[in-house]
């Protein structure tokens, strides 16, 4: 049997043969045509043959890359292509038509941890296995709608707590009661983005209250301490006055170059001699991945702020709970993970990586596993779950990114182009060094007229990535040429 799903699909999975035969499955392209059979943009859908769809690609593909080069045209991947599909995709892109304008989707599910991946361990991929379930005592969800998501772990976990009522529990946090509450122990409801502040007070309760359970050794000889700047931005347009924006999104845009803090912002940025009120210029907004070393007595500092009475009025996400019972919550969540003997793993998806600070939030939960000792040990660890079947193998590990080669090489590393130009049989300096539009930029591109075609496989960005109704008018621009290629 297959170590991690031990001879069991989930529903879609045990399903998914029967995709391939459905009635209304699309088995011949579709090209929009007008009354004369020619490509119309406004034109409605018929059936034409292959070598029609694929010269109709060409033609418009040519055009495209006359205009705007390598930039001027792009490909929206996924993590559901098979490994074999995205290798050959990369190498078409990048080796064949000498651009890295190919992202996939995976980007919006894993990005954040990804970079967590690299700033805390230097190397990508998640630190934990999955045996780690049936050694733990203690299983924490953040954010992730095991039971309904990931079906197979889950009947792993479900079937460790049934089988150790009394020793193991399981606890769920996330913003809405979900299935996965069905057999935790407790379900904590907290306001969207606060679980940072949760996890910050798990530190302060260990690092304040219960020093002697800090892994001196583990720190010693794993560890160093590190902070980077606050005024990062959003991730949104540099232009805050972009002429396509909408009325009602003026507001959020304009936070992108600076924001007044809150009464709570003002709390938790003391240390930095910040209070409420202050406007903090996001000067930082190109280099939100900058860091540095600071010393125990200063991350001790950061944390102070976070009391159990601080997080719980900030944090408490059902407004018929009772604050009192919601803080009994967080301190026996805080209890689970300082007990000595307790083993604590950790498990965590979108909740996490799509939120406004997922880097952050990620790294958070190392901190705390980090602090304890409880990482890289049998039944203990911190550990990200990917959202997509193949987020790892097919968009990380073969090179499907904007700034990626197959086997973790970058495009911008000069010896990893010589290697990858080596395999491929490329003369040397064929690959391109800049790294391409990314998955949010290739659609910011696409609406400010920079990309003329766009080929979008196994994904649908118009339903999926925020801000879709720029996306859905970009498309819809009458000089360009938009593939979608589905099973």
């Amino acid at each position: 049997l297959a170590p991690v799903n031990r001879g069991l699909n989930c529903i879609k999975g045990y399903f998914n043969a029967k995709i391939m035969y459905g009635a209304d499955r699309i088995t011949k392209p579709l090209l929009r045509v007008n009354a004369k059979g020619e490509f119309d943009k406004k034109g409605k859908f018929v059936e034409v043959s292959w070598q029609r769809a694929f010269d109709e690609m060409e033609k418009h593909f040519r055009r495209a890359y006359n205009e705007g080069g390598p930039e001027g045209f792009a490909v929206l991947g996924s993590g559901q292509y098979t490994i074999p599909e995205g290798y050959a995709a990369a190498k078409l892109i990048k080796a064949g038509f000498r651009s890295n304008n190919i992202d996939p989707n995976a980007r919006q599910c894993m990005a954040s941890a990804v970079v967590a991946f690299i700033q805390t361990f230097g190397i990508d991929e998640p630190a934990g296995v999955f045996d780690d379930i049936e050694l733990t005592d203690t299983v924490i969800a953040w954010g992730a709608n095991m039971a309904e998501m990931h079906p197979i772990l889950w009947s792993r976990v479900s079937d460790h707590k049934l089988r150790n009522p009394d020793r193991v529990k399981v606890i769920n946090l996330s913003t809405f009661t979900t299935r996965t509450s069905n057999i935790a122990d407790i379900e904590i409801i907290f306001r969207p983005n606060t679980d940072l502040a949760i996890w910050n007070y798990i530190a302060r309760e260990l690092v304040y209250n219960h020093p002697e359970m800090i892994d001196e050794n583990f720190i010693k000889e794993h560890c160093v301490f590190t902070t980077g700047p606050v005024n990062i931005g959003y991730g949104l347009r540099e232009n805050i006055n972009y002429p396509k924006y909408r009325k009602s999104e003026l507001d959020t845009a304009a936070k992108q170059k600076s924001k007044i803090l809150s009464k709570t912002e003002g709390v938790t940025l003391a240390y930095l001699g910040m209070k409420e009120g202050d406007v903090l210029e996001n000067k930082n907004a190109a280099k939100p991945d900058a860091h540095w070393l600071i010393g125990f007595e200063e991350f001790k500092k950061a944390l102070e702020p976070y009391t159990l009475d601080f997080v719980a009025q900030l944090a408490k996400g059902d407004a018929s709970e009772d604050l009192e019972a919601f803080k009994t919550k967080l301190k026996q969540l805080a209890d689970y993970y300082i007990e000595k003997d307790r083993k604590v793993v950790s498990f965590w998806t979108m909740g996490f990586n799509q939120h406004a600070r997922g880097t952050w939030v990620n790294e958070q939960s190392y901190m705390v596993h980090f602090l304890l000792g409880k990482q890289a040990k049998p039944g203990n660890g911190a550990f990200s779950l990917t959202g997509q079947p193949s987020a790892c193998g097919t968009a990380r590990e073969v090179g499907t990114f904007s700034h990626r080669l197959p086997a973790d090489m970058v495009v911008a590393n000069p010896a990893h182009r010589k290697i990858s130009e080596k395999i491929w049989k490329l003369p040397e300096g064929t690959i391109n060094p800049k790294p391409g539009a990314h998955y949010v930029k290739a659609m910011r591109d696409l609406e400010d007229g920079k990309i003329k075609w766009l080929w979008v496989q196994v994904n649908n960005p118009w339903q999926q990535i925020a801000n879709a109704n720029h996306w859905i008018a970009a498309a819809r621009e009458m000089d360009n040429f938009i593939v979608v290629s589905d099973p």
